[in-house]
């Protein structure tokens, strides 16, 4: 499911079961860092995909997000396969499987 903002995405994770989130980690009604912390606080096993756009902070987002939780981190632009494969991966890893990029 999709979602308008980190806001939404974080109160239909609470509604349901969720086996992955992708997230942007720059949104702007929260920032994908904040939903990270929220998710891994309500499921610390939740998969969790971070990407970010590029700018001078895509790095320091990414590397943040990968410390605080997210088993894979992608910068865009991407090619779509690319994210196929890592929800594959994310899926069918365990959950104490560590972030790569």
């Amino acid at each position: 499911m999709e979602t308008a903002g980190g806001k939404a995405g974080l109160k239909h994770v609470r509604s349901g079961e969720t086996d992955l989130v992708i997230t942007d980690l720059v949104m702007p009604d929260t920032d994908g860092i904040e939903v990270i912390m929220a998710l891994r606080k309500q499921n610390p096993k939740m998969a969790i995909i971070a990407i970010s756009g590029f700018s001078r902070h895509s790095p320091i987002y990414l590397t943040a997000a990968k410390h605080l939780g997210a088993r894979r981190i992608l910068e865009k632009p991407f090619e779509i396969g690319v994210l196929h494969q890592m929800v594959d991966e994310v899926l069918l890893a365990p959950p104490s499987a560590t972030a790569e990029v």
